[in-house]
């Protein structure tokens, strides 16, 4: 319970801090980001709020940030550019209709290039995704569900070939999925229900064949025959019927 201290600076030699699951509030303190050895912060599922701090740019060494599930507020730091030497970051809000983070995905991202796992759900997050997405070509996961994206995909998506799960759901994107995406030969999981999509996917995509592909099903805006199921906006995590093998998800 409480806040983290301040005087959390002086574990100076510590290099891995978990404490998921606990009640801490209040903020990351910034005097957390002068742990120069730090390689892994696991603070998932707390109540931790309030903006990222600007500073966690200086956690050169860090690996693994896993903070999901907590209530933060505030933009995501452009300086999370910095870096570069983080293959897992995670930050999202809670399932409850709690504070969301706000503004948009800062093109710095893309300087991130370890990353394989980036999941920025559940968020207020606004804006187009930036083309810079497309250097972090380590990336196996990409999850950005369950926000406010809109615009049209980026074509640089299928420059991520070693991709196996790209969860877009639940945004407004617009205009028809690139066909670029047929590049990503390891994908295994495509979610793209609840957006703004036309057109028809992309048969190159449907020559990937992922074990699940969700599109939206209203037809009259967008066709999807080779999705294993469709899902309606309204039914957040649900599926419906049609698609290939005629199940739902």
């Amino acid at each position: 319970r409480g806040t983290i201290p301040s005087s959390i600076q002086l574990l100076s030699g510590i290099r891995e801090l978990d404490i998921e699951g606990n009640n801490f509030s209040g903020t990351i303190p910034v005097e957390m980001t002068t742990l120069s050895l730090l390689t892994k912060l696991d603070a998932r599922s707390c109540r931790l709020s309030g903006q990222l701090p600007t500073e966690i740019g200086l956690m050169s060494r860090l690996d693994n940030a896993l903070l999901q599930d907590n209530l933060w507020t505030g933009t995501v730091p452009s300086e999370l550019g910095l870096l570069t030497s983080t293959s897992r970051f995670h930050i999202s809000g809670q399932i409850t209709n709690g504070p969301k983070m706000f503004g948009t995905i800062p093109p710095e991202i893309g300087n991130m290039t370890d990353l394989t796992v980036l999941s920025l759900y559940r968020n207020n997050l606004t804006g187009t995704l930036p083309t810079e997405i497309g250097r972090l070509t380590k990336l196996r996961l990409l999850r950005l569900f369950e926000g406010r994206l809109s615009g049209s995909l980026p074509t640089e998506l299928g420059l991520l070939t070693d991709l196996r799960e790209l969860e877009l759901h639940l945004n407004d994107f617009s205009g028809s999925i690139p066909t670029e995406l047929g590049l990503l030969t390891q994908l295994d999981r495509g979610l793209f229900y609840g957006n703004n999509l036309t057109g028809t996917m992309p048969l190159e995509v449907c020559a990937v064949s992922p074990s699940v592909l969700i599109g939206g099903c209203n037809l009259t805006e967008w066709d999807c025959s080779c999705c294993t199921s469709c899902s309606r906006p309204g039914g957040r995590g649900g599926g419906g019927g049609g698609g290939r093998g005629g199940g739902s998800g």
